[in-house]
């Protein structure tokens, strides 16, 4: 049986025979299912990539000369129904390949969402022949959320950075790596489709500080370049030069912004206003109750000293 990198203890793959309408006998690893009851999982493209309609006409014809190689794994649903969990692409070539049966591994189905989008792409890490570096990007972002949902579900807690280790793991790629996928799924659609034709990725990802303008000011840069010099021209330094450039000139900008200046008020007129509604309260023109001449009291002190601390600084001036 097919052995997957996932780390020990989390999901079992189980070769089990589906129902006693299975043509299998009860030692054999695959039954035959009707392709018909093979259904697809929605998020299977979303989470690994792109199934290209060339790549499905290329593989039936190979199906069509040299017969269905390997086998397609999958769970029970219900109604006799089985979701794919990796075999998505050779599943659609045998069916134009004019195939109705396939050799199916059952597997156990998965008890939540988190575990079984976390199989999915565990599952199809390598099915996929030269992934665009967005696909890559959000498998790793997936696989990091997968990871640290099916912890949260068993109890247990675990921090974005042991979460990146196993992602990093299971990607066959380095920490940093997994660091920058995620800074890629950050940029404007304008930057990302750049870093999917061929412009160095890795250094695309220098601006994932930079606002939503910014980058999509720098992606008219960089496509005014490849139209001039090729995409094939455009280096990895000349990019985060040009990045850094938009930082040191947003720092001048902010520099040089014009403070706001603030009015100030007359204080004499201020404090003449003040000394009439204050007569009122000298003059017994009010009330003050008994439960409320604490608070009063206070705030006449408070007030007092003040007035002290204002005459100081007027009788310095003079």
């Amino acid at each position: 049986m097919k052995k997957f990198n996932i780390p020990p203890g989390e999901f079992e793959v189980n070769a089990k025979k589906p129902n006693a309408k299975s043509n299998a006998s009860e030692t054999s690893s695959t039954v035959d299912i009707l392709i018909s009851n093979l259904i697809e999982d929605e998020e299977n493209e979303k989470l690994c990539g792109e199934i290209t309609q060339e790549s499905i006409d290329s593989l039936a014809l190979d199906i069509k000369h040299d017969g269905f190689k390997g086998s397609i794994l999958a769970y029970p649903i219900e109604d006799g129904l089985y979701r794919i969990e990796s075999g998505h692409k050779r599943v659609r070539a045998a069916k134009k390949a004019g195939l109705t049966k396939l050799p199916v591994i059952i597997t156990k189905t998965p008890k939540t969402d988190s575990e079984r989008r976390y199989r999915l792409i565990s599952m199809n890490l390598h099915t996929r022949e030269n992934p665009k570096p967005t696909d890559t990007a959000r498998r790793a972002a997936a696989l990091i959320e997968s990871i640290i949902d099916i912890k949260k579900e068993n109890g247990e807690s675990i921090g974005i950075m042991e979460a990146q280790s196993i992602a990093a793991k299971q990607l066959e790629c380095s920490e940093k790596s997994i660091e920058k996928y995620r800074q890629l799924i950050k940029l404007t659609a304008s930057l990302q489709k750049l870093a999917d034709d061929g412009v160095s990725w890795s250094a695309l990802t220098s601006a994932s500080s930079l606002p939503a303008d910014k980058q999509d000011l720098l992606a008219t840069f960089i496509n005014n370049e490849v139209a001039s010099a090729g995409v094939e021209n455009i280096s990895r330094p000349w990019i985060i030069k040009r990045i850094q450039n938009m930082r040191n000139q947003m720092i001048e900008e902010e520099t040089v912004m014009p403070r706001v200046s603030v009015k100030r008020r007359d204080g004499a007129k201020l404090i003449a206003k003040c000394a009439k509604e204050f007569e009122d309260i000298i003059g017994g023109n009010v009330i003050i109750h008994e439960k409320n001449k604490k608070e009063a009291v206070e705030n006449l002190k408070n007030i007092r000293a003040a007035i002290d601390k204002k005459l100081a600084e007027l009788d310095v001036e003079e």
